[in-house]
């Protein structure tokens, strides 16, 4: 008989969460966060508090069904990068976000600080050769000024 295609609670345990049929019988796979019972055919969750299994840096361990998650003192946040099984002081964190954030707003303030000084070239460019039509017309007197073939005829 092959207990693991009947019906969970029934025909076996209801804490086996993965039947594996052996001959004559069926035993158990857990889930993380659980053991094996010595019957070999149940699962019963672990108190990670209880052992000491948790992480140094959890203040107050509590245990959850599968799991644990950490209570944090005043200062200290849960780490969520750690499956809020620690706890962190955000003031000694390296914040990369701020960070990044520090960089990109550096090369945007650069980018229109180059931004304006080619602005401010282009107009000095533009005003220093409006002068210098300016001081060349201002110059020479409309008199004296040639024509194109004025010019071809002196040659």
């Amino acid at each position: 008989m092959n207990e693991c295609l009947g019906e969970t609670g029934v025909d076996y345990d209801k804490d086996c969460h993965e039947c594996i049929n052996i001959i004559g019988s069926y035993t158990c796979r857990c889930d993380h966060g659980y053991e094996l019972l010595p019957s070999g055919t149940s699962c019963r969750d672990v108190d990670e508090c209880e052992r000491g299994t948790y992480d140094v840096d959890c203040h107050i361990c509590v245990n959850l069904i599968g799991g644990h998650t950490c209570l944090c003192n005043d200062t200290y946040t849960l780490d969520t990068k750690n499956n809020n099984e620690t706890c962190i002081d955000p003031s000694k964190q390296s914040s990369t976000s701020s960070s990044i954030g520090i960089i990109i707003g550096m090369v945007f303030a650069l980018l229109l600080l180059i931004a304006a000084a080619v602005a401010v070239a282009c107009l000095i460019k533009k005003r220093r050769r409006a002068e210098k039509n300016a001081y060349t017309s201002a110059k020479v007197p409309d008199s004296e000024k040639m024509e194109p073939n004025e010019y071809e005829e002196l040659q």
